[in-house]
């Protein structure tokens, strides 16, 4: 490929890349919504960056009337928003841990009715396992990981060919705790061994993977759809041993600003259709 081809497909990937960090939610609006639904509306949900994916595909097939506006971003970032009063009616988060702080600090459900109370109340007292996620390594064609990403075996990770990783920041990424994990299983010692490129959530380290930062990362492989790898340049993914890091479990905790339609979204989450379209989309579901 010459120069000028070069060039633009660089400026095709960037620009992807920052379509996939932008917007904060997927729009849901096919009609000018009414008064009373914008009303309804108006407690947004939290979801850790690993589902940004696969949001829109569950949203489509979501049957309620009302599709809160979903802010995404790592866990850490979004519990510690929970904590200092942002309104989110659900937390979908990639860390149990962090799920059960929010939890811990609830107060009991207040709500208009009574019967919303009562479910609410309930359903916090659980901390909802909806999804396991896996990660997986990723790099471009053209980086030095590409022969050791292609081997049929698994041989040492090769250090010396390599200048950065891309991951997320284990400070707010649980999936950057779970690549961490994978580095150390290889013997490498961070800093010494080899250099990180910390991207500030999952989808951040998988922007700084493909975009020249580092000569690949440790992804979800939830962010990688058929849909996403058809727009990117020829990429090499391979599937990390999931006995090289602690299972990323995804789970579900209700507010104090949740109604009865975020417990219906939460429902919908553990039905048989939602766990396919997650079982597709590169989770492990939770039935």
């Amino acid at each position: 490929m010459n120069w000028f081809g070069t060039m633009i497909r660089m400026k095709m990937l960037l620009l992807f890349l920052g379509m996939l960090l932008s917007g904060a939610a997927h729009s849901q609006t096919q009609n000018q919504p009414s008064e009373q639904t914008v009303a309804k509306r108006a407690a947004p949900i939290a979801i850790a960056s690993s589902l940004r994916q696969v949001w829109p595909l569950l949203m489509d097939q979501y049957l309620g009337e009302i599709k809160p506006p979903a802010s995404f971003g790592s866990s850490g970032n979004l519990a510690r928003q929970i904590k200092q009063g942002a309104p989110f009616a659900l937390f979908l988060s990639a860390s149990e841990p962090l799920a059960a702080s929010v939890a811990a600090l609830e107060p009991q459900a207040q709500s208009q009715s009574q019967g919303v109370a009562e479910a609410t109340s309930n359903k916090r007292t659980q901390l909802q396992l909806f999804a396991t996620g896996k990660l997986v390594w990723v790099a471009l064609k053209s980086s030095p990981l590409e022969n050791w990403l292609s081997a049929d075996r698994e041989s040492p990770l090769p250090i010396q060919d390599i200048n950065r990783i891309a991951i997320a920041n284990p400070r707010f990424a649980p999936y950057g705790v779970a690549a961490n994990e994978v580095l150390a299983s290889y013997g490498i010692s961070v800093g010494n061994d080899l250099q990180l490129t910390l991207g500030e959530s999952a989808a951040q380290a998988l922007q700084f993977s493909l975009s020249g930062a580092s000569d690949g990362g440790i992804v979800p492989l939830s962010l990688l759809s058929n849909a996403v790898i058809e727009s990117l340049p020829p990429l090499t993914i391979k599937a990390v041993d999931t006995h090289r890091y602690t299972p990323v479990k995804h789970i579900a905790v209700l507010t104090h600003n949740a109604d009865a339609a975020t417990i219906a979204l939460m429902d919908f989450l553990l039905s048989d259709t939602a766990q396919g379209i997650l079982s597709a989309n590169g989770f492990d579901p939770a039935n």
